[in-house]
């Protein structure tokens, strides 16, 4: 089995999952199921299982996030530079300055102080 074998079996359990949040209209935000959901008999063991179902589904929630996310394509790998508008950009491959903005996602592979690459992630909301 390959890495891409691995991954092309994960996408349909993440589609499931996906049906099974949206169902169960779970969202992270709120970490709660939906009314849609009717209780058990018992309201300690529902209250028991309902809890363990929303962990569930917070981390379900997570996986896909995360598989949809390595689903994108990489636009390139780029040496990141502050220009002299002390903004942040890079050139790319045809020398063409791109801009960075608070908007914009970004990537960044960051040596530590160990010269061993890490990744560290902007997401353009902070």
């Amino acid at each position: 089995m390959t890495i891409q074998d691995l991954f092309d079996r994960l996408r349909p359990i993440s589609q499931e999952a996906r049906k099974l949040l949206r169902d169960t209209g779970y969202h992270s935000d709120d970490g709660s199921l939906s009314y849609d959901v009717r209780p058990l008999k018992d309201m300690y063991e529902d209250g028991f299982f309902r809890e363990k179902a929303e962990e569930i589904l917070d981390q379900l929630e997570e996986i896909c996030d995360t598989l949809s996310y390595l689903d994108k394509p990489c636009h390139g790998e780029y040496v990141l530079e502050r220009l002299p508008n002390d903004r942040y950009g890079y050139f790319d491959d045809s020398m063409s300055l791109h801009t960075l903005t608070c908007g914009d996602p970004l990537e960044a592979k960051i040596c530590d102080r160990y010269g061993e690459k890490t990744l560290g992630f902007h997401d353009g909301r902070t």
